[in-house]
């Protein structure tokens, strides 16, 4: 995809992304890169002699940027003209201010990769030397010749437990139905890892399977822009299982029985406030519970709903205790068959 007639190249940082693949790889949509580009001048692309614009990797790292800082709800015309470090400080600051953690990207260590199948470790270490801090870095730390070696194999020799995310990618030139059951069973050995196949041909039906299975596929032959693609979702699913157990579930003071039973107390008496408390605890334990599940099933939106349930357990435990004083202000008492913890 390089090209060699570009006018006006800084040798240091050359242009290699049409527009198509910085879109896809940024988020932003063509129509909208053009608009920002028409409007606001976002990023500068330089164009090859035959008039063709050029995007470099600092592009494609501030509209990634851009990118997420208007998702936290900024507005394009605020970010346009701001430097990549400026926006760089702009997103960790709103991050910090609004709860997140920063992204566990930067201090997870490197994904490490199980590889299986032969041609692939050095396209995956290449990844290494592309400049863009979305891109995770690449550690392979084993790799195997085949699925029998790596069922018989995986068991003996376990990677190593240092930093870093854990990700298998297992490469086959055709994927067929006997292939189902060895790649089942080796993402059993492997629980908890991000889990990817890499493939020429295949039968659509095993497709369909591997992707109920939650297992992401690249038809081969690909694109670098596919294969990061690929890795940044392998990264994604590996970093979600890590944050899932990162992030333990509240624990309830009341069980739904409890604030059901408050809230036919609160209207028997002329205070209304153990109702309405009752009920917003009862609504935040629910809005906490579809956060961790929009956490679990969406990696894009992973640091969002991860934000949205941290603060809602927050929250909700303190409602908790101001119902729990408000019961004890009431001489409100739960039965004594309660079940709550």
């Amino acid at each position: 995809m390089l090209m060699n007639t570009l006018s006006n190249v800084d040798p240091q940082i050359v242009p290699k992304y049409r527009i198509g693949a910085i879109a896809k790889m940024s988020g932003v949509a063509i129509a909208t890169l053009r608009v920002w580009q028409r409007r606001y001048g976002v990023v500068q692309p330089q164009k090859s002699s035959g008039g063709q614009r050029l995007f470099d990797d600092d592009d494609l790292t501030k509209l990634k940027c851009i990118k997420e800082l208007i998702d936290l709800g900024f507005a394009i015309g605020t970010l346009a003209h701001l430097k990549l470090d400026e926006l760089k400080s702009l997103k960790e600051k709103t991050l910090i201010n609004r709860g997140f953690s920063l992204p566990a990207e930067m201090d997870s260590g490197p994904l490490r990769i199980l590889v299986v199948g032969a041609g692939l470790q050095d396209r995956l270490t290449g990844l290494n030397h592309v400049n863009d801090v979305n891109v995770p870095k690449i550690k392979v730390e084993q790799v195997y010749a085949d699925l029998n070696e790596a069922l018989e194999l995986h068991s003996i020799t376990k990677p190593s437990q240092g930093a870093g995310l854990l990700a298998c990618v297992v490469k086959l030139n055709t994927l067929q139905l006997q292939n189902l059951k060895p790649i089942q069973s080796l993402q059993e050995q492997m629980k908890g890892a991000a889990f990817g196949v890499i493939y020429n041909y295949a039968n659509p039906e095993v497709v369909a399977s591997l992707q109920g299975m939650k297992i992401e596929l690249l038809p081969n032959p690909f694109e670098t822009t596919d294969l990061i693609e690929f890795i940044q979702k392998l990264n994604s699913t590996a970093l979600r299982s890590h944050e899932g157990e990162a992030l333990p579930p509240h624990v309830r003071r009341f069980t739904a029985q409890d604030l059901e039973f408050i809230a036919r107390f609160g209207s028997s008496v002329g205070c209304e406030c153990p109702r309405h408390i009752a009920q917003i605890v009862e609504q935040l334990g629910s809005f906490e519970q579809y956060s961790r599940e929009c956490l679990s099933l969406n990696p894009k939106d992973q640091q969002i709903h991860k934000m949205l349930a941290r603060v809602a357990s927050h929250t909700l435990s303190m409602f908790e205790h101001a119902l729990q004083d408000v019961m004890t202000h009431e001489k409100i008492e739960l039965p004594v068959n309660s079940e709550r913890i």
